[in-house]
């Protein structure tokens, strides 16, 4: 069972991965249009800073309802408290993986 939660985790981990670099890539989008629009540099920026703290903030809750929602029986799976540590989980279980 433990085994199943790991690989659930591994697999979780890996789709948040996907939706931040696919969220990346939609800023990347907006940006683009947003300069070609005629924006200043200055309101572009003022977007990326907000959109930067709601990408952290993202990240910050679905650590955190990962870890609330992770069953205290298998705790031990989560080796991470923040979005930094799950990365380096996740690469590590992709090492491992390999």
């Amino acid at each position: 069972m433990a085994l199943l939660v790991e690989k659930t985790m591994y697999r979780c981990l890996l789709i948040c991965t996907k939706v931040q670099e696919d969220v990346a890539f939609l800023r990347e989008i907006k940006y683009n249009h947003l300069k070609t629009a005629g924006f200043e540099r200055s309101h572009i920026n003022d977007f990326m800073a907000v959109d930067d703290r709601v990408m952290t903030d993202w990240k910050e809750s679905i650590i955190q309802s990962i870890l609330i929602n992770t069953p205290s029986t298998f705790s031990f799976v989560t080796k991470f408290t923040n979005w930094k540590e799950a990365m380096a989980q996740l690469d590590k279980m992709r090492k491992d993986d390999g």
